[in-house]
């Protein structure tokens, strides 16, 4: 039996599609993955079972993408309020200086 190392298999359409975390997986790929599975003669079954398991897929693809731009806006979002906040801070500052300066006059 030869030795291989896994690195050295290319991912095949199918092994992308079903990446645990979806990363890979792409239109082309989902495309070649369509056609490889409506070439060979299929039951009802396997036909819905096919085109359930694509729209999982890509249902699963828009959510991620969802999820990922909620992120980016959480992050946006948290970064302006601590700007903000050291903002308030400042001006507080600024405003008892002012009433400690008139005081003092």
């Amino acid at each position: 039996m030869d030795n291989f190392r896994l690195e050295d298999i290319a991912p095949t359409p199918e092994m992308i599609l079903f990446d645990a975390n979806f990363t890979y997986v792409t239109e082309a790929a989902i495309n070649d993955f369509i056609n490889n599975l409506e070439d060979k003669g299929e039951t009802p079954k396997e036909r819905k079972r096919r085109i359930n398991r694509i729209a999982v897929i890509k249902c699963r693809k828009k959510r991620k993408a969802k999820n990922e731009e909620i992120i980016k806006k959480v992050n946006a979002l948290e970064e302006e309020n601590s700007y903000l906040t050291n903002l308030v801070k400042q001006l507080q500052e600024e405003v008892n200086e002012l009433k400690n300066a008139t005081f003092l006059l």
